[in-house]
């Protein structure tokens, strides 16, 4: 299993919901997981190294009222502190040498048309490769 699809797996802890891998679909109701194109990587003298990989989860949710944009927000902020209180919990996806996952970048709006919004987090996971 991919880093991606474990990171899928335990984001539908949260709510099971169909997440699909790096697009985003057009159709209300969808979700996505993208792995951002950095990566960052510290290397130790004992040949261990600490990656950090950065995620977009995203989902085309309803937004035409206004009730239907703040249930929106609130599923999200539910989404962010769901994922702190995971990593507190030591309840982390099956990655292994996992240390962290965390939200990198509160939700936002990142595009609109009349009937929809992408609404988007930024997530991130650490694992150590090596000793």
């Amino acid at each position: 299993m991919t880093i991606s699809q474990s990171l899928i797996e335990w984001l539908k802890g949260y709510q099971p919901v169909e997440i699909a891998t790096e697009t985003q679909s057009n159709n209300p109701m969808t979700y996505a997981l993208a792995k951002e194109p950095i990566v960052n990587i510290k290397r130790y003298l004992s040949g261990r190294r600490e990656v950090t990989e950065n995620y977009l989860f995203t989902a085309r949710l309803d937004s035409q009222m206004n009730t239907e944009r703040i249930d929106n927000g609130a599923w999200f902020e539910g989404l962010e502190r769901w994922v702190e209180e995971q990593y507190n919990l030591g309840n982390l996806p099956s990655v292994e040498g996992i240390r962290k996952v965390g939200v990198t970048s509160s939700f936002y709006v990142g595009m609109a048309d009349s009937a929809t919004a992408v609404y988007q987090v930024g997530l991130e996971i650490i694992y150590t490769i090596g000793d």
